[in-house]
């Protein structure tokens, strides 16, 4: 296959489809927003409770993290997982079904933190304790989450921006400015998050907590 990178589904601008009215947001509200299956899909189902890591500039899911036994791991060496001042409860659509928002996302049941599933076999997991013969991102039974992007100009009212697919890891990152003291640290090694070629832009819907 002539293009492997996350751009190859396309379809209609957020934007448009917030225009006219075509998006609903329904918050899921599972036991702790675990990411496992555990309700039925609805056409958008949002789920709360995402967080920006400080130590990697990557995306967790909080309430997994912060669980008693849970395999929160950071790639950053200095803490063993994910975690730092949380600013924003991103809502991250799930089971939405069709080409747009891009789907096949997933949450990893190795590290807590949200990889795009269509390159599993070549993705790379910073928790080596729990798969050390399989060095990758694990979905288990994950939700097949789905993330909106953009093309052009967006409005003060828009999602969040500059989240990108790394093309070495494969997972999702924050590439804008990072506030003093977060880092971008890649498990794939020196150099950080890089997004893959033709990554797009994509946009997280967020709350306060």
């Amino acid at each position: 296959m002539a293009n492997l990178e996350p751009e190859s589904t396309h379809g209609l601008s957020r934007r448009k489809l917030l225009k006219t009215g075509m998006i609903g947001l329904g918050v899921a509200t599972v036991g702790i927003a675990s990411p496992v299956l555990t309700e039925t899909a609805q056409a958008i189902t949002y789920q709360p409770h995402w967080g920006f890591c400080n130590y990697c500039a990557g995306l967790y899911n909080i309430d997994v993290a912060n669980t008693a036994g849970s395999d929160n791991f950071c790639p950053n060496p200095t803490f063993g997982g994910h975690g730092g001042t949380v600013t924003y409860n991103y809502l991250i659509p799930h089971d939405v079904g069709g080409n747009y928002p891009q789907p096949n996302w997933r949450w990893c049941t190795y590290c807590d933190a949200l990889y795009y599933g269509g390159h599993e076999s070549t993705s790379r997991c910073p928790n080596s304790q729990s798969n050390p013969y399989w060095p990758h991102h694990n979905r288990g039974v994950s939700f097949n989450y789905s993330l909106f992007y953009y093309s052009g100009p967006t409005g003060t009212n828009d999602p969040q921006l500059n989240w990108r697919w790394c093309g070495r890891c494969q997972g999702l990152f924050y590439d804008g400015s990072l506030p003093r003291g977060a880092s971008n640290i890649c498990p794939a090694g020196s150099g950080g998050h890089t997004p893959g070629s033709g990554s797009y832009d994509y946009g997280l819907d967020w709350t306060g907590f």
